[in-house]
Formats: C-alpha cells, structure tokens, sequence
C-alpha cells in the first residue's frame, strides 16, 4: 500500500504509539461506543419513586402506570436501534419493576378497600 494512501489500516504502516493504544485482536471498527436509553434510565428512576404507590396507592397510582409505558417505549427504542442505543436490560427492569409494583400496589390496595369495616 502507498504511504500516502488515505485508507492506511495495516499495523505495519502505523507508528509505534498508535500500535500500542489499539488492543491486540480487536479491529478498530468493532469498538464502538452506544449511548444508554434515556427512556430506559428514566423507566427505572420512576420504578423507584413507584414505590411510593405501595404505600397510598390512591394517590400515586400514575408513577407506576407511567413508568410502565416508558419501560415499553425504551424496550421498543433500543431493540429497533440496538446498534446506536444500549440499555435494553436497564428498560426490562425498569419494566419489570414499575410492573410489578404496579400489580402489588393495585392488590394491596384492593385489598384494604374490600376488608375496612364502615
């Protein structure tokens, strides 16, 4: 290859600094950096401010209620860009967690407006 070649990708042309910050075995174009789901760290910051719906349900029943369709909408994001976008595990938990305070908070709260004595 020419040394004045702009696509200069063998280790034999490059200087000894470059060769040696590049990770051996490891093809410059697989390393790169995906940016986390904001939707996805959001979804699991209102999972645990859902937690708040477990101790008056009545009152903050929409925390987990929206954080449960942030999960879904991180969930669809990152897995229609899974090559620009990470946090697909973050937005499961975030998912999982709003959902499941959701159904416990909802129970409980059934629960104690079926049982009080008028």
């Amino acid at each position: 290859m020419a040394k004045d070649s702009l696509f200069n990708d063998s280790p034999d042309d490059q200087d000894l600094d470059e060769q040696v910050l590049q990770p051996t075995g490891v093809h410059q174009d697989l390393v790169q950096y995906r940016s986390v789901s904001k939707l996805a760290v959001v979804a699991t910051v209102v999972s645990v401010l859902s937690l708040l719906a477990i101790l008056d349900f009545s009152f903050w029943w929409f925390l987990p209620a929206t954080g449960t369709t942030l999960g879904l909408l991180a969930l669809r994001v990152t897995t229609q860009f899974e090559q620009h976008i990470s946090g697909k595990r973050l937005a499961l938990i975030g998912f999982a967690l709003n959902i499941t305070i959701f159904v416990v908070g909802g129970t409980l709260f059934t629960i104690e407006y079926l049982t009080e004595v008028p």
